[in-house]
């Protein structure tokens, strides 16, 4: 059953918002307010949209800027995390490995906090 076009626009504006402000906290309460829908029928029909739950959607696009961000070079991992949106190195971490390819230590002149050299993504993946 096809969706009616306001129904559409209502789950885009709330895929816009996303797109806008990945980089700060978003929860599934605050979209469904951006799309005036309850949350389990605008999860319902975000996943019915773009095939993705609006969380798998929003951990895409920040971990697209990441590895944007670190094909630039111009960054730390930790800066990276923490521009993007993640509370945690660590979590981080195991998503992009996960989701985009390798990290080769790379030297740098900026360091980590910890003082070893910051990761790079491998220059032989790039999917996502």
């Amino acid at each position: 059953m096809p969706l009616a076009p306001d129904v559409y626009k209502k789950i885009l504006t709330a895929k816009l918002y996303i797109d806008g402000n990945f980089t700060r906290p978003i929860s599934l309460d605050c979209l469904s307010r951006e799309a005036c829908l309850s949350r389990y029928h605008f999860h319902r029909l975000f996943t019915r949209i773009y095939r993705v739950t609006p969380h798998q959607y929003l951990t895409r696009k920040r971990l697209e800027h990441a590895r944007l961000s670190l094909a630039d070079k111009k960054a730390t991992i930790t800066e990276i995390c923490n521009e993007v949106g993640f509370e945690s190195i660590g979590s981080f971490s195991t998503l992009f490995k996960k989701e985009v390819g390798h990290y080769r230590h790379e030297k740098q002149d900026s360091r980590s906090a910890s003082g070893s050299p910051a990761l790079a993504l491998s220059k032989n993946n790039n999917k996502l």
